[in-house]
């Protein structure tokens, strides 16, 4: 429960990377993934006002299971700074046989969100 007394429940959302950019979010709910796609899509250093912001890509070119686990690290880093009110639930990678020889990570995110009077 929130101060006034609302029932707060935690729901998951897998947060589709290939989506188009929402620039209206109806609710709370919608923002936030909206939030996490644009972190997860910045690389660290390129906005100019702000260089910290993004997801650190030094994971790119290292063999695929280092690759796996640095990704996750700065995920959880760029999530806890930028979007703390998404909170990662799990992780998981698309390991066909076609991304894995080129070094492709194609990753499943999955994060709570918690919602009022649900």
């Amino acid at each position: 429960q929130n101060l006034r007394g609302n029932k707060m429940a935690k729901i998951e959302y897998e947060i589709d990377l290939n989506s188009a950019v929402n620039f209206a979010p109806k609710n709370d709910a919608e923002e936030i993934i909206q939030n996490v796609k644009t972190i997860i899509n910045t690389r660290l250093g390129n906005v100019p006002l702000d260089r910290n912001f993004g997801l650190s890509w030094d994971y790119l070119g290292l063999p695929i299971g280092v690759a796996k686990d640095r990704f996750k690290i700065a995920l959880y880093d760029a999530l806890e700074a930028f979007e703390p009110r998404a909170e990662i639930s799990k992780i998981l990678f698309d390991d066909e046989e076609k991304y894995l020889t080129e070094g492709i990570l194609k990753p499943r995110i999955f994060i709570f969100i918690e919602e009022q009077g649900v």
